[in-house]
């Protein structure tokens, strides 16, 4: 449904020929894409995002196209490129002072630090994009933000500490605060209605009791 409307709303811009609703539609079609897990098609419409907004001097949206773009590359396999494009893009966002959505664009590029196993960078990162959330109320990505949370403390589990007895404890204790990251992103996705955070909450839950 939501592909749908949003294919309506691209189609109109597209028509209606204006640059600002033109990338707009564009930036958002490209997430709603990378929530489906579809990273050719959110590559797509992020460069056409960074070119029109590069064209029109849209500043913050050539940006949010990085970060889109660097997703949908790392997805594709070039994980490093991909983190590159994300920070890329958060410094140029981070240089408007504009902080909406900052938290989850920081819990993306958290998510990428995770598959090339820089585990500690991707906690400090989870860690400052759930204080800028609470600064800031924000409570869009919230429930992402934990279950990303979660998957870094499961890989932390087998990385070696310091000062810390390397043991059964030590990954016990990381197990149950994945556990309760996990229960927490469900009860928030539960509570706001979003059903597509809420299906991948219960899938890291699903795999942590495997």
């Amino acid at each position: 449904a939501a592909m749908e409307r949003m294919q309506a709303g691209l189609a109109f811009a597209r028509h209606l020929a204006h640059p600002q609703s033109l990338v707009y539609g564009s930036r958002f079609m490209a997430q709603l894409h990378q929530l489906r897990g579809e990273p050719l098609l959110a590559q797509e419409r992020a460069k056409e995002v960074i070119e029109i907004s590069e064209e029109y001097g849209l500043e913050p949206w050539v940006a949010f196209g990085k970060i889109d773009l660097g997703w949908a590359i790392a997805e594709l396999g070039e994980v490093q490129r991909g983190i590159e494009l994300i920070r890329q893009g958060l410094a140029a966002y981070g240089a408007t002072g504009i902080r909406l959505w900052y938290p989850i664009f920081l819990g993306t590029l958290a998510d990428q630090l995770n598959k090339v196993q820089r585990i500690e960078e991707g906690l400090e990162l989870i860690a400052e994009a759930l204080k800028c959330a609470e600064q800031s109320s924000e409570s869009y990505g919230l429930a992402e933000l934990h279950r990303i949370k979660g998957e870094l403390l499961l890989k932390s589990r087998d990385l070696p500490h310091a000062g810390q007895v390397p043991g059964n404890a030590s990954k016990v204790s990381s197990l149950s605060e994945a556990r309760a990251c996990f229960s927490e992103a469900l009860r928030i996705a539960k509570l706001q209605g979003s059903r597509s955070w809420e299906l991948r909450a219960a899938l890291s839950m699903h795999r942590l009791d495997l």
